[in-house]
């Protein structure tokens, strides 16, 4: 019998909000990704492909669970080391994968980069320099400037931000 305590329920909550928020980012990456990986107009093909192998690889998690659990609930450090491990390999993985993407599109990070190399060296880089240098941790700044989107020219003036020439 499953004791239930306070808190259990809290860890329960927990758990569900962690959950809730890895499905929410990951929608939001999945439609950026799939429209990168759909070159040909066939965004259709790209998700009924992508949802087929989501499937696949949870039957899989699935089947090795069910293989796996009597392995590790022999010791709570099993366990504990298991998850750890396992843990960190899907960040691993994750990281190498996002980081193989070569996304054409502009955000605040490659825009900044791109206008970097212009003022500082007048060349555009290309779409594969920028997202190698992209930083992959959201705030992790490169670079000396910073790009203030929406800001009027007289305010940025009273700031005595450095300006480059355009030829």
């Amino acid at each position: 019998a499953v004791v239930s305590t306070q808190s259990g329920h809290y860890g329960r909550g927990f758990t569900s909000i962690c959950r809730s928020l890895v499905g929410i980012s990951g929608g939001c990456t999945r439609a950026t990704i799939k429209q990168h990986q759909a070159k040909r107009n066939n965004a259709a093909d790209v998700s009924a492909k992508d949802s087929s192998q989501a499937q696949l690889s949870n039957l899989i998690g699935l089947v090795l669970s069910f293989l796996l659990i009597n392995l590790v609930t022999s010791s709570i450090l099993l366990t504990w080391c298991s998850f750890i491990t396992l843990a960190l390999l899907h960040l691993l993985f994750n990281y190498k994968a996002c980081s193989c993407l070569i996304i054409k599109t502009l955000n605040p990070n490659r825009y900044t980069l791109l206008i970097e190399d212009f003022i500082q060296h007048n060349t555009i880089s290309t779409p594969v320099d920028i997202n190698n240098r992209e930083p992959f941790i959201i705030g992790m700044k490169q670079g000396k400037f910073k790009i203030e989107l929406g800001e009027t020219l007289s305010h940025l003036k009273k700031k005595k931000v450095p300006t480059a020439t355009l030829r």
